[in-house]
C-alpha cells in the first residue's frame, strides 16, 4: 500500500509525460501521439519472448489510442501486416486474456509473424514510426560448437529464436572455418545464451577450443608480418608506416620482419612434429594397455582350466596353478604381471606337440561321448512322445465319440423341433392335399444321412421319393430349408432364392409367394433371382414392398444391363408426374392396375362373374360387379409416426377410417377412358380431354392407396374376426371391413 501511495505522490501522472515523437512512414515529416485514447493507435514492440504454450509473445506499450482483438495493424518498421488474435495482460507468473487495451497500457500479443523488437504497430490509416531503441555494439565475442549432430540440427533454431529476444545478441558464421559465433555484451551474458540453449531448447553446445583460436590469431599474424616483408621490398624507399605514419628504418624493419617469421614459422613446425608424435605414442601406449589387459585376461583363464583339470603332459613341469592364478586375479595389468606370464608361455611352449596331441584325443573321446548321449536322448524322447500320443489319442477318441454323439442329439432336436413348422408351410403351399412329413432322423451308421419319413394318404412312413411327384419334393425341400432358416436369430438372416422352382404350375407359384409375403417379416430381406416370368409379373402387380431389377439381354458390346423396374402403382405414379403427359401410357397402365385389384377383390369376396375361359373380364364387369362391395367397404389403418411406428393404437381416435363408396361411384363414371383411350383405336376417344385422363390415372391411383396397407403393401386379404387384414402384426394391421358379403 506505501508503494502505490509513493507512486501517486511521487510519479509523474501519464497526462504530464510529454507526447511520444515520431515520422511519419515513407517521409522525415515529424509528428506527435498524444497519450490519450482518441488518438490514432500506436505502440512499440520493446521485447519479444518464446513461450511454451501460445509460441511467440511480443511485448507492446501502447502510446496513444486504443486495441482490440481481431483488428489489423501495420509493422510500419518492415511495412507488414498483423492481425491481432490473442492479447494477454501479464501479472509475473499469471496472464489474463482481454479483448482490448487502451493508451499507457503494457500488454502482450500472441502469434505475430514479422514484429520484432523495436518495431512499431500503427493504425493502418495513421502511419507513424516511433523512436527506435538503440543497443550497444557487442564487445566480446565466442564460438561455440554442438556436441552431437542432433544438437547441430536444433542449434540454429535455438539461436534464431534467443536472437529474436535479444537485440544485444549478434550470431554470425566464420566464413574460413564454418564455426557458429556469438557476440555479445560480456561473457556472462553468453554463458547465459548458452544455458538457455540447454535448459529451454535441449541444445548441448560448448565453447570453441581457445588453442584453435589463437593458432588461427598466429597464423593472421605471419600473413601480416608477410604482407609488410613484401610492401618493405618495393623498390621505393619507405620511410614512414602506411598504416600510422610513423617514420621507420626500412632496412632495419625489414630485417626484423624476417627474424620474426622464421621463429615463428620454426616454432609452429617444431610444435605439429611433436603433437604429432605425441599423438603417436598415446595411440601406441593405448594400443599396448589393450593388447596387455587381454593377455592377462587370456592367462587367468588358462590357468583357472589347469587348475580344475591339469593335462598329464603338464604335470611334470611341476608348476602350482593355484597359486599362479591367485596371484594373476589379484594383481593389476602392468610390466610385471606380463613378464610373469611370458615366463609361464616359454614353458608351455616346449610342451606344444604334446598338448596338441592329448588334445586331438580327449576331442575324438567327446565326440564319440556326444553321439552316444544324442542317440540316448533321441530314444528317451521318441519314447515318452510314444505315451503321450498314446494317452492324447485314447482321450482324442473319447472325445470324438462324444462330439458325434452329442452332435447327433442336437441335429434330431433341431429336426424335431421343426417338424411341425414344415407340416404348417407344407399345407400353405398343399391346402386339403392328405400328404406331409412324418418324421426325420439321422441314421448314427452312415455320414450325412437323412432319412425321411412321410404320410401320403392314410399311409405312414412312406419315403416321399416314391409317392410324391417332382413339384411336391420341391417344395417339401423349400419348406424344410425354410423352417431351418427361420429357427434362431432368423431376424438377421437375409433369404436368398436363386430358381428354386422349376416344376410347380401358376397356382402353386401365387401360393408361394403369398407364403413369402407372411414370412417376410421373421427375416432382414428376401432376394428373389428368378427367370420365371410369373413370379415378376407377380411382385409387378402387387402392391407389397418390393424393389425390382430387371436383366436385359447380355451382349459382349454392353455386358450385363441392368435396370430398375417399377410396380405398376409406380409406373403409373411416375406417367402421371412426366414433363411429357402421355394419355394413351396412363389411361393403360391405370387400367391394367384397376383390373388387377378389382379382380383379387372380386376373387376375395367371391362376387359374381359371368364364366369367362381365361378370366379375362373387363373394367366394366369387374366395376358392376364389386359395386355391392364398395357400398359397404371401407379401410381402418392406424396413424404412424415418420419412422413408420404405430402411435398409440389402443386409442381409438389414432386410427383413420376411409369410406370406399366415393371411389368406386367417381370411376365408374369415367371407365370408358380405359378401352377409348388406353387400348384401342377408337374416335370417340378423343372426345376425352388431358384432364379427364388425368383423372382417371389418379382416381385409380388414390384407390390403390387407400386399399394398400403403408407398411407392407398388401391389400387386406387375410380373414380375421369381423375383417380382413393385411400381412401386417394383427395389432397394427390395415383392416378392410366387411369380411364377407351376405
Amino acid at each position: 500500500l506505501f508503494d502505490i501511495d509513493a507512486v501517486l505522490d511521487y510519479l509523474p501522472s501519464p497526462l504530464d509525460v510529454p507526447s511520444i515523437k515520431g515520422i511519419k512512414m515513407n517521409s522525415d515529416e515529424e509528428v506527435e501521439r498524444k497519450c490519450s485514447d482518441t488518438e490514432p493507435f500506436s505502440g512499440l514492440a520493446f521485447k519479444v519472448m518464446t513461450d511454451p504454450f501460445v509460441g511467440s509473445l511480443t511485448f507492446v506499450r501502447i502510446y496513444s489510442g486504443s486495441l482490440t482483438t481481431g483488428t489489423t495493424v501495420i509493422n510500419t518498421v518492415k511495412d507488414k501486416k498483423e492481425r491481432i488474435g490473442r492479447m494477454l495482460l501479464m501479472h509475473a507468473n499469471n496472464r489474463e486474456d482481454i479483448k482490448e487495451a487502451r493508451a499507457g497500457d503494457i500488454i502482450a500479443l500472441a502469434g505475430l509473424k514479422d514484429t520484432t523488437t523495436g518495431d512499431t504497430l500503427s493504425d493502418q490509416n495513421n502511419l507513424v514510426i516511433l523512436e527506435k531503441m538503440e543497443f550497444p555494439k557487442p564487445v566480446i565475442e565466442v564460438a561455440v560448437e554442438p556436441k552431437t549432430k542432433a544438437d547441430q540440427e536444433k542449434m540454429g533454431m535455438a539461436l534464431a529464436r534467443l536472437a529474436a529476444e535479444d537485440p544485444s545478441l549478434y550470431v554470425s558464421t566464420d566464413e574460413e572455418s564454418g564455426q557458429t559465433v556469438l557476440k555479445g555484451m560480456g561473457e556472462l551474458h553468453l554463458e547465459i545464451i548458452i544455458d538457455r540453449m540447454k535448459r529451454e531448447f535441449k541444445v548441448e553446445a560448448n565453447i570453441a577450443d581457445l588453442k584453435q583460436q589463437a593458432n588461427e590469431r598466429s597464423t593472421e599474424l605471419i600473413d601480416l608480418l608477410n604482407s609488410a616483408e613484401r610492401y618493405l621490398a618495393l623498390p621505393a624507399n619507405q620511410t614512414t608506416c602506411p598504416l600510422c605514419g610513423t617514420s621507420v628504418l626500412a632496412e632495419e624493419l625489414r630485417g626484423r620482419i624476417q627474424v620474426q617469421l622464421e621463429q615463428l614459422t620454426t616454432t609452429r613446425a617444431l610444435l605439429q612434429t611433436f603433437k604429432e608424435a605425441q599423438s603417436r605414442l598415446k595411440t601406441a601406449t593405448d594400443e599396448c594397455g589393450r593388447i596387455n589387459g587381454e593377455l592377462h585376461q587370456i592367462a587367468i583363464e588358462r590357468a583357472a582350466c589347469f587348475v580344475a583339470n591339469e593335462p598329464a603332459v603338464v604335470k611334470p613341469l611341476g608348476i602350482d596353478w593355484p597359486a599362479q592364478h591367485l596371484v594373476m586375479t589379484s594383481s593389476v595389468t602392468g610390466d610385471p604381471t606380463s613378464s610373469r606370464i611370458a615366463t609361464l608361455a616359454e614353458q608351455l611352449i616346449s610342451l606344444d606337440i604334446d598338448i596338441e596331441q592329448e588334445r586331438d584325443r580327449l576331442q575324438t573321446r567327446l565326440t564319440a561321448y556326444n553321439n552316444v548321449k544324442m542317440q540316448h536322448d533321441l530314444l528317451t524322447d521318441s519314447t515318452d512322445k510314444v505315451s503321450m500320443l498314446t494317452t492324447l489319442f485314447e482321450r482324442l477318441e473319447k472325445v470324438y465319440n462324444l462330439v458325434v454323439t452329442k452332435r447327433h442329439e442336437f441335429v434330431q432336436t433341431v429336426l424335431d423341433e421343426i417338424i411341425d413348422e414344415v407340416n404348417a408351410l407344407y399345407e400353405a403351399i398343399h391346402p386339403g392335399e392328405k400328404i406331409g412329413l412324418h418324421r426325420l432322423e439321422i441314421d448314427e451308421s452312415k455320414r450325412s444321412s437323412l432319412e425321411q419319413h412321410a404320410h401320403f394318404e392314410d399311409e405312414q412312413g412312406v419315403v416321399p421319393q416314391a409317392y410324391f411327384s417332382e413339384s411336391h419334393l420341391d417344395t417339401f425341400g423349400f419348406c424344410l430349408w425354410l423352417a431351418l432358416a427361420k429357427r434362431g436369430n432368423s431376424k438377421q438372416l437375409v433369404l436368398v432364392l436363386d430358381d428354386v422352382f422349376t416344376s410347380v404350375d401358376a397356382q402353386h407359384f401365387r401360393r408361394i409367394s403369398e407364403l413369402l409375403e407372411s414370412e417376410a417379416l421373421h427375416f432382414q430381406q428376401i432376394i428373389i433371382a428368378t427367370h420365371n416370368r410369373l413370379w415378376h409379373d407377380y411382385y409387378k402387380t402387387s402392391r407389397a414392398s418390393a424393389h425390382l431389377l430387371k436383366l436385359e439381354r447380355w451382349t459382349i458390346t454392353h455386358g450385363l444391363r441392368p435396370y430398375e423396374d417399377l410396380t405398376l402403382v409406380n409406373e403409373l405414379a411416375t406417367a402421371l408426374i412426366a414433363d411429357q403427359f402421355d394419355r394413351q401410357v396412363v389411361a393403360s397402365k391405370a387400367g391394367v392396375l384397376l383390373e388387377n385389384i378389382l379382380d383379387s377383390l372380386a376373387a376375395y369376396y367371391e362376387c359374381n362373374l359371368k364364366y369367362k375361359p381365361g378370366r379375362s373380364y373387363t373394367l366394366g364387369e369387374l366395376l358392376r360387379t364389386t359395386k355391392k362391395l364398395f357400398q359397404e367397404a371401407k379401410i381402418k389403418r392406424v396413424k404412424r409416426d415418420r419412422n413408420g411406428q404405430p402411435i398409440m393404437p389402443h386409442q381409438p381416435e389414432n386410427w383413420i377410417e376411409i369410406v370406399l363408396k366415393d371411389y368406386h361411384e367417381k370411376l365408374d363414371g369415367i371407365k370408358l377412358i380405359r378401352n377409348e383411350v388406353g387400348a384401342h383405336f377408337n374416335p370417340s376417344g378423343n372426345d376425352w380431354s388431358d384432364n379427364d385422363v388425368r383423372e382417371f390415372g389418379q382416381a385409380a391411383y388414390d384407390l390403390a392407396e387407400a386399399l394398400a396397407c403403408p407398411q407392407c403393401g398388401h391389400i387386406p386379404k387375410n380373414v380375421r374376426s369381423d375383417h380382413r387384414g393385411c400381412s401386417c402384426d394383427a395389432k397394427y394391421q390395415t383392416r378392410l371391413y366387411p369380411m364377407n358379403l351376405n
